[in-house]
């Protein structure tokens, strides 16, 4: 559990946004604003939209003498990245799911209780904010110069998608990488083998100007997803201001299982070579 003060402001936000009648969005990719905070069903992947949250320090402290309280630290690592660092002792190897400047992924507290990873800001200041089951919050706020020297790329195919995103530069081709740190230059976020499983990849140039890169998403054809339409959502980082895309994928017939669907022009030409 979060401090007492803590739950009762959130509680209280989230009364008059659905006395105002706040529409839900699923938590697969959908932005709710620059500060921002979501709930989670403890059965299911949406969240309520609720705006108007002043933005909360690095750390939700704990009350003392709770042994279920759940912490929330953020410090910005070299590179612009984001190490997290969440203290949920009631919660040992449960679905957790992330969510930074609307891109979201689910982790799994580990058994001690304790969940760390690395996650590549989008954004100067950078909020991200934790969801639990029983519709436990923590947020935390951090900021991140380092993020106005480089580029950022992120996308997020809903699950049971098999995607991967291809960075092709004029000497080198970059993937994920499993098990790869926040610094790579791709990262694939998300366990997926957690419960109704959320996965990204966020590609890093470190640069402002990436009109020398050529991205590509290629989504593999698995009997799963053929004869489809998949929503398919983007987010493209410069200078730490973060522009949000959506678009459909069209998947072949069943039949053609194996193959892979290549997705070009994901970011438009404009776009890749502005450089403030």
């Amino acid at each position: 559990m979060i401090g007492i003060k803590p739950i009762l402001r959130i509680v209280s936000v989230l009364a008059l946004a659905v006395a105002a009648g706040q529409l839900t969005e699923t938590l697969r990719g959908q932005a709710v604003g620059s500060v921002e905070v979501a709930m989670t069903a403890s059965d299911a992947g949406y969240v309520g939209a609720v705006v108007g949250i002043t933005p909360v320090a690095a750390t939700t402290e704990s009350t003392k003498g709770d042994a279920c309280a759940t912490a929330l630290k953020l410090a910005a690592l070299p590179g612009a990245i984001i190490d997290v660092v969440l203290s949920a002792p009631c919660h040992r190897g449960q679905r957790v799911v992330l969510r930074h400047s609307g891109l979201s992924f689910t982790a799994l507290v580990g058994a001690d209780g304790q969940l760390q990873l690395q996650l590549p800001a989008l954004e100067a200041t950078a909020l991200v904010a934790t969801y639990l089951d029983n519709a436990q919050v923590a947020l935390g706020q951090v900021e991140v110069p380092d993020i106005a020297d480089m580029t950022r790329f992120a996308v997020h195919v809903p699950a049971p998608a098999q995607f991967d995103l291809r960075a092709a530069t004029a000497d080198r081709v970059y993937v994920s990488v499993p098990g790869a740190e926040g610094t790579a230059r791709v990262v694939a976020l998300g366990a997926a083998q957690a419960a109704d499983p959320i996965v990204a990849q966020v590609y890093t140039h470190p640069a402002t100007d990436a009109s020398t890169v050529d991205l590509t998403l290629e989504l593999r054809i698995t009997p799963a997803i053929c004869g489809r339409t998949l929503p398919v959502d983007t987010w493209y980082s410069q200078n730490g201001k973060v522009t949000r895309a959506s678009f459909t994928a069209d998947v072949p017939p069943c039949g053609t299982a194996g193959d892979i669907l290549v997705l070009k022009n994901l970011v438009p030409t404009p776009t890749l070579i502005l450089a403030d």
